[in-house]
């Protein structure tokens, strides 16, 4: 990470860049705190009005003085380095597949070498370097951390010699990480999720082609506009209870409809029912596509 000035920011303006690109920016007021509605304030304060840069969420800038009340009234308070570490933080998670180079990749393969040399040894031959890459990426892309690469090594090592589709071999590696997958969408002891009806999830499987560079839907823009457009009437009982919203699908379509609405509900997780580890209880807020 570089730290540089730019003139072409305020003074109290920050953005994040990635090879060059501006991936957000914010701003800050030093020596204040930021007060931050989570869902849960009772009024509002006496402060200079703003949006939490990370979820937007509703906020003011206060001074230290002000702590304890914003936190009677309900607000969640944090220091200004505190803002700007925590988005630099959720900005690496969701962009960390463009920052992770295929070196990186080799440099934590090396590093595996030492404790589990015939794992790594299988995995690179039956996948290579540029596979196990691809598959790392494919992870990080959707939020999977990749911290038990035993897992993910065991994984390709037993199927990519039979799969060299790279998606299908990501969708292998993510029921290995079941646990891994289960516990990050747990909240209170359970998982709360959106499903898709049989009706619609037959009319996906109808609508599979196969071209040049693989398996597509060809589902129309009207279609996918009217199941994003359901999926958000249910968001509101995710944030109810701060729960993460999940899209529960078949697992020989989650990729198709990850890729059909990921690009405009980034925020919702989409796994498919052989992800979820065997004891974890499961809540159904709604169905879609009926």
């Amino acid at each position: 990470i570089r730290i540089r000035d730019n003139l072409q920011l305020s003074p109290s303006e920050y953005a994040f860049y990635i090879k060059g690109i501006e991936e957000a920016r914010g701003s800050i007021e030093p020596g204040s705190y930021l007060a931050i509605d989570v869902g849960g304030a009772t009024r509002p304060l006496k402060g200079i009005p703003t949006k939490d840069p990370i979820f937007n969420l509703r906020a003011y800038w206060i001074p230290e003085g002000m702590k304890a009340e914003a936190q009677r009234f309900g607000y969640t308070v944090v220091d200004a380095p505190t803002v700007v570490i925590t988005h630099l933080s959720e900005v690496i998670k969701k962009k960390a597949h463009e920052v992770i180079t295929r070196e990186d990749t080799n440099r934590l393969l090396e590093i595996l070498k030492r404790r589990y040399p015939k794992l790594v040894e299988d995995a690179l031959n039956a996948a290579g370097l540029g596979s196990i890459h691809r598959v790392i990426c494919n992870l990080l892309r959707e939020g999977i951390p990749v911290r038990d690469m035993v897992s993910v090594l065991e994984t390709i090592a037993d199927y990519a010699p039979h799969i060299k589709d790279i998606d299908l071999l990501t969708e292998q590696v993510r029921k290995s990480l079941s646990k891994v997958i289960t516990s990050l969408l747990k909240t209170n002891g359970s998982i709360k999720v959106v499903t898709l009806s049989p009706k619609f999830e037959e009319k996906l499987r109808n609508s599979i082609v196969q071209t040049e560079e693989g398996y597509r839907i060809t589902i129309s823009p009207a279609e996918v506009k009217k199941l994003v457009n359901e999926i958000n009437q249910l968001m509101p009982r995710f944030l109810e209870e701060n729960a993460i919203p999940v899209l529960l699908t078949s697992p020989d379509l989650r990729r198709f409809v990850v890729n059909i609405i990921g690009r405009h509900m980034p925020s919702l997780r989409v796994i498919a029912y052989d992800e979820l580890a065997d004891n974890v209880k499961v809540q159904s807020v709604g169905v879609v596509g009926n």
